[in-house]
């Protein structure tokens, strides 16, 4: 599962740690505990603008949704729980312009007009 913005892909969590608002994690991190077995992330990394979270067991992906209201990425932000299958996919293009790099700009906003959704700004 993918944590990411509320309005995700405008807006993407940054390589920052997450952080439990209002300094709750240890309470929410103990109230698991009385319950039973405590969630366990196999994995968590960044991917496409998302904090992805491989999650042990469907109790742990339970208990990350039930939470991420919780979450922070920064100040005043609001982040969601979205399958990876609602990750765009992104393909890598290098290219090679002749001339001086200040031309590159129009061959870039070329290819942009030629291909819709293509996307040349990175």
């Amino acid at each position: 599962m993918a944590v990411v913005c509320e309005n995700y892909p405008e807006n993407q969590t940054s390589k920052k740690p997450l952080q439990i608002s209002s300094g709750r994690s240890a309470g929410l991190w103990m109230s698991s505990l009385k319950r039973g077995s405590p969630p366990r992330l196999v994995d968590s990394y960044w991917a496409r603008g998302a904090a992805i979270m491989v999650c042990h067991d469907e109790m742990t992906k339970d208990w990350l949704a039930a939470r991420v209201s919780t979450l922070v990425a920064w100040k005043r932000s609001r982040l969601k729980i979205v399958d990876l299958d609602a990750l765009p996919t992104y393909k890598r293009v290098v290219a090679w312009f002749p001339g001086p790099a200040e031309d590159a700009e129009r061959y870039l906003l070329r290819l942009r007009g030629l291909n819709q959704g293509l996307d040349t700004r990175h």
